[in-house]
């Protein structure tokens, strides 16, 4: 029985075992079998039925807040040779380009919105910085 089944959890928790011959985790820790913790996504909007993600963007780690979730993003943010992502010309160099959407972004003309995998690249400049520190 894993740790966690002996104890109460809040219902959005769905705890993993690991298995007695799992390679990776040890699958005991101070003699009770190991679950890997894991949080069930939130239900969304206050429905009921089925749990769902908030939005299409994927959770992992994988760089498509700098290339995009899907090809057309992509091809719209690379330069399409030698795996580099397009940038605007100016005296400031490895700038992102101007997005020619302005939908995702309201801003003043003389302050065009930032083109990036990530919508919000240019209300956040956690996400800007990503694409122009070398």
């Amino acid at each position: 029985m894993c740790r966690f089944a002996t104890i109460e959890v809040s219902s959005s928790c769905l705890p993993i075992p690991v298995p007695k011959d799992d390679p990776y985790f040890d699958p005991y820790v101070d003699g009770e079998q190991r679950c890997i913790a894991f949080v069930r996504s939130a239900n969304g909007q206050h429905q009921l039925g089925h749990r769902s993600q908030f939005n299409q963007l994927t959770a992992y780690i994988d760089g498509s807040v700098l290339y995009g979730s899907t090809a057309c993003e992509a091809d719209a943010i690379r330069l399409g040779y030698g795996g580099r992502l397009r940038t605007l010309s100016s005296s400031i160099s490895g700038l992102l380009p101007q997005a020619t959407d302005q939908r995702a972004c309201q801003s003043a003309p003389e302050f065009p919105c930032f083109l990036s995998g990530e919508e919000r690249v240019s209300q956040h400049p956690a996400i800007t910085v990503l694409h122009t520190c070398k």
